[in-house]
């Protein structure tokens, strides 16, 4: 069956973008497009086949991509969103994933890209972009709290994380970096997740290089 998306964006260029290679890919099924947070809140939770991805906008004339993501993460928690922005600076980043972003990505991105960062996510990766991988990375690599992040996990547990930080990678290919199984991959998701207290894959990378940002959201 081919999976159901949806597309948050006021770009009408953007859109028609979108909806041609989404609608033109049988993997996938285009269930709704929304060019306002408020439309999306009321409808993309009531749709009758709801949506397994959301690609999400930041910016709109009124309201903000970002708490609409987190909206929709507490009324649809399998849902996964990914942001889809010509912005790239660490703050708008971070909200982002605190909010309960599962990737994030510039719409500079090629269609093949995007396509392959929604099929990423499906997987259980965390795709983002090189250049916002990378901005992400000087963001972790300066943070004094680093070091006392680290001591809360195992050894495995840190690389685990670390390499789904600096790639977005699936369980199968971290499983294949580290030589591991992808359940024990998925076993080691799980203390993450106890230790972090976090719920997703984006928290987690939050929690570990932000300790201040807030368990949950």
């Amino acid at each position: 069956m081919p999976t159901p998306i949806a597309f948050v964006e006021h770009d009408q260029a953007v859109l028609g973008m979108l909806t041609n290679v989404f609608g033109g890919d049988s993997a996938f099924q285009v269930a709704g497009r929304f060019t306002s947070v408020a439309s999306a809140l009321e409808q993309i939770p009531a749709l009758p086949a709801p949506p397994a991805v959301v690609l999400m906008d930041i910016h709109f004339p009124r309201g903000s991509g970002i708490e609409c993501t987190q909206r929709l993460k507490e009324a649809m928690p399998k849902l996964l969103v990914l942001m889809l922005t010509a912005l790239a600076d660490s703050e708008t980043l971070f909200q982002a994933l605190r909010a309960g972003a599962d990737g994030y990505l510039l719409k500079r991105t090629s269609p093949a890209g995007i396509v392959a960062a929604v099929e990423e996510a499906l997987n259980g990766g965390a795709p983002m972009t090189p250049g916002i991988a990378r901005k992400v990375l000087r963001h972790f690599d300066s943070d004094r709290h680093r070091t006392a992040r680290l001591s809360e996990l195992t050894s495995r547990e840190r690389e685990v994380l670390e390499h789904l930080a600096r790639f977005g990678s699936s369980d199968k290919e971290i499983a294949k970096a580290l030589h591991i199984s992808p359940e024990t991959v998925a076993f080691h998701f799980r203390g993450i997740y106890t230790k972090l207290q976090v719920q997703s894959r984006s928290e987690a990378i939050v929690r570990y290089y932000r300790p201040e940002a807030t368990p949950g959201r």
